[in-house]
């Protein structure tokens, strides 16, 4: 008799690393003046992300400051007509954390500004620990597809069941709402804005077939 069944498997490990995305920009009727207070924000920003970088450890890893855009257009009111012209500046900056405490300070500090929207915080586990945890995850998902294919068997009355046949999709890792970013309120003690991390899940699913003896 052939057998075939799913096995799969989820290991949870709390994140390593957090990449922070922020978008810096004004809005305004003066093109000139959207400019320049994009480029004072991101240099401000860039300052802060230096002094990171020159701390012994330092809470970041990476960092990424896009060009800064610029846009004008002309939008219309609710009777149609045009209006004045309207133009924007933004940039993209990314910086990836090691270090929880330093992130919340960081976003405790730009989030409120004007010209600061934070976008959200990736969740991740470094390229070593994850490929340990895809070691484990296909492993236990295999041993699961072997379980569910002996159970089968037994209660058809046959015996040992081997592989004949393994379907491998590449196991990957995501965390729940892996773009999103929880934080609580401000803490009454004066310590800013407190994140909790989502845990990282590396998954692992097979298809396997098995013969009975």
């Amino acid at each position: 008799m052939e057998i075939e069944v799913d096995g799969s498997s989820v290991i949870a490990r709390r994140p390593e690393r957090a990449t922070l995305t922020l978008r810096l920009g004004f809005e305004t009727g003066d093109k000139g003046k959207a400019l320049t207070e994009t480029t004072t924000l991101v240099r401000r920003v860039q300052a802060a992300i230096d002094d990171f970088k020159g701390r012994v450890p330092s809470p970041t890893t990476w960092s990424a400051v896009q060009p800064i855009t610029t846009q004008s257009w002309r939008p219309f009111n609710q009777n149609g007509e045009v209006m004045p012209q309207r133009h924007s500046a933004n940039a993209v900056v990314l910086v990836k954390f090691v270090d929880w405490k330093a992130l919340s300070g960081f976003v405790d500090n730009f989030g409120g500004e004007p010209g600061v929207t934070v976008q959200g915080v990736e969740w991740a586990l470094t390229t070593e620990t994850r490929r340990q945890l895809e070691d484990e995850v296909i492993g236990r998902a295999v041993a699961s597809a072997r379980m569910r294919a002996e159970a089968i068997a037994r209660a058809a009355g046959f015996g040992q069941v081997h592989f004949t046949r393994v379907v491998d999709p590449a196991p990957g890792h995501h965390a729940a709402g892996a773009t999103m970013m929880r934080m609580s309120a401000v803490e009454p003690n004066g310590d800013g804005i407190a994140l909790a991390p989502e845990d990282v899940e590396v998954r692992a699913d097979v298809h396997a077939v098995f013969a009975t003896a």
